[in-house]
């Protein structure tokens, strides 16, 4: 046949990962309340009361299994959100690489500023923007860099300078 692209050759060293032994229970003690197949298709997602199971949908291996409410995918389906039992706790799941890559519980934070009201992915998973109900507070991270989650309010939004509420 014909080439239809030509180029330099690449070459890769790659190293085999430390071996692991898995011991998994891949069934789950009762019939989950709903069932979502990621956009991809790599993942399926069993939703139960007050907690969760994501599975591969080729090995059929469980990639996690947490509590939680309301977990979503990503627009690519490399990420997990998920909330916890109060409307300040949060976690996110990288599924490619098994581990939880944002953690917030601010239990015991009373204010509004910590209340999440919204999410949005940026196409292709690149960051993550979480808004807050009060202090015009929003939350950045990006997915796919190993930088920190960020957090800003500007103070309560009924109130003036003096912080005293007008």
């Amino acid at each position: 046949g014909a080439r239809i692209l030509e180029g330099e050759s690449i070459r890769l060293d790659l190293k085999a990962g430390t071996p692991k032994i898995v011991v998994q229970d891949v069934y789950a003690a009762e019939r989950p309340v709903e069932t979502v197949r990621s956009a991809s298709d790599d993942y399926r997602l069993d939703i139960f009361e007050g907690y969760f199971r994501v599975t591969d949908t080729l090995t059929g291996a469980l990639v996690v299994a947490a509590e939680g409410y309301r977990p979503g995918f990503s627009p690519t389906s490399r990420f997990l959100h998920v909330f916890g039992d109060k409307a300040s706790q949060f976690r996110v799941f990288d599924l490619h690489a098994e581990t939880m890559v944002i953690d917030l519980d601010r239990a015991g934070a009373g204010g509004r500023g910590f209340f999440i009201q919204g999410l949005e992915w940026s196409a292709g998973d690149s960051f993550l923007m979480v808004t807050y109900a009060g202090e015009g507070a929003v939350g950045f991270k990006e997915m796919l860099f190993d930088r920190p989650y960020r957090y800003r309010g500007d103070r309560c939004g009924a109130c003036n300078g003096d912080e005293a509420v007008v």
